[in-house]
């Protein structure tokens, strides 16, 4: 259930069932163990719903407060501004984070970074407007645990700005194993060139868990040069056009991710 705010609206007052406000239905779908690509993360057997809805027809530069049917927890956010030339705002762009609940050794600062996220969106001077998280996400290795601790940890700031992401390593880089044949990029298999240094650092994720759980913007383009979130997308915000690619996939001349590259900066004017 979500509107437009108005005078007096506060974050605990219940949207639920008061007037001018719009609902969206959304819909549940299933994972598993057998939607990963390949062991360990197909091996590990778990099964957990996914919810997704999405808002639409918002007017650009607006405050709305939305509720989740079933919680007493009422969010709000700003629309996103009319693409602009003169439009300024800010945003965070960052990689290799990690989850707060369980560090890596990689992401011992996951705590702080939250911290950090919640005072610059909460920022009374100049907020966030935009998160860009850009792969190494939770380091959950197939650990659908972690991924719902990260999740939790992030909820304060994704539920209020635009939480964008890319493909790391730790995503997507994997194996062929006995899991599901299905990449969700639609790749015949993992990117493994002989000059690099690519191997299963997803532990059989292949994007699996980023995919399902980040919905990220698919623009209408034809089907030679679509986006392929979240793989490879572009999408604008304010006077910026934000182009996102996979350093996970091939970018080779005449490779489809290079294709799409090459129409995606072609179509951007700044």
């Amino acid at each position: 259930t979500y509107r437009q705010a108005r005078s007096g609206d506060t974050a605990d007052r219940s949207l639920l069932g008061a007037p001018g406000t719009r609902n969206s239905i959304g819909y549940s779908f299933l994972m598993s163990e057998r939607d990963m690509c390949s062991e360990p993360a197909a091996s590990h057997e778990f099964m957990l719903y996914l919810h997704r809805a999405k808002l639409t027809e918002l007017v650009t530069n607006t405050r709305y407060y939305y509720q989740i049917s079933g919680s007493n927890t009422v969010h709000q956010f700003m629309s996103s501004p009319q693409p602009s030339a003169d439009h300024a705002f800010t945003f965070l762009a960052f990689g290799d984070m990690g989850d707060p609940v369980h560090p890596a050794a990689k992401s011992p600062g996951a705590a702080s970074t939250v911290l950090r996220l919640q005072e610059e969106v909460d920022s009374p001077h100049n907020p966030t407007d935009l998160i860009l998280h850009v792969g190494d996400i939770s380091y959950a290795n197939g650990n659908p645990g972690i991924w719902d601790s990260f999740m939790d940890s992030i909820e304060p700031v994704a539920s209020a700005v635009p939480y964008m992401v890319a493909i790391g390593n730790h995503e997507y880089g994997y194996s062929k194993g006995s899991g599901s044949v299905i990449d969700p990029s639609g790749a015949p298999g993992p990117y493994q060139p002989s000059w690099g240094n690519f191997g299963p650092d997803s532990e059989g994720e292949c994007g699996v868990m980023t995919a399902r759980r980040f919905h990220m913007p698919q623009q209408q383009k034809p089907a030679e040069t679509r986006d392929n979130a979240p793989f490879w997308y572009g999408f604008d915000y304010g006077s910026v056009h934000f182009t996102v690619i996979s350093t996970e996939h091939d970018l080779s001349r005449g490779s489809t991710q290079y294709r799409w590259l090459e129409a995606e900066l072609a179509a951007v004017d700044r």
